[in-house]
């Protein structure tokens, strides 16, 4: 799986999941989706300037807009299609 780029791993008519292993930074993520769930499952790093580490879970609520992910993380993010 290539690192610092969000993975689809899961599609149905209903949502889609990603995985995303993180290596120092990521490029600009685009967002397309209304929102996105995301949850840590492994390591420590940043989204833009929010610090994250394993266990964590968040939203990025419809209008966050773009972002970059930072450190070395791993983490598996959800939305609606």
């Amino acid at each position: 799986m290539p690192a610092n780029h969000m993975n689809k791993i899961y599609e149905c008519e209903f949502y889609k999941i990603y995985k995303m292993i993180v290596k120092k930074e990521s490029e600009l993520i685009e967002n397309k989706h209304p929102f996105l769930n995301i949850s840590i499952v492994s390591g420590i790093g940043k989204i833009d300037n929010y610090e994250v580490k394993k266990g964590d879970h968040l939203i990025l609520p419809y209008g966050y807009g773009d972002f970059k992910i930072s450190g070395n993380l791993e983490l598996i993010a959800s939305s609606v299609k």
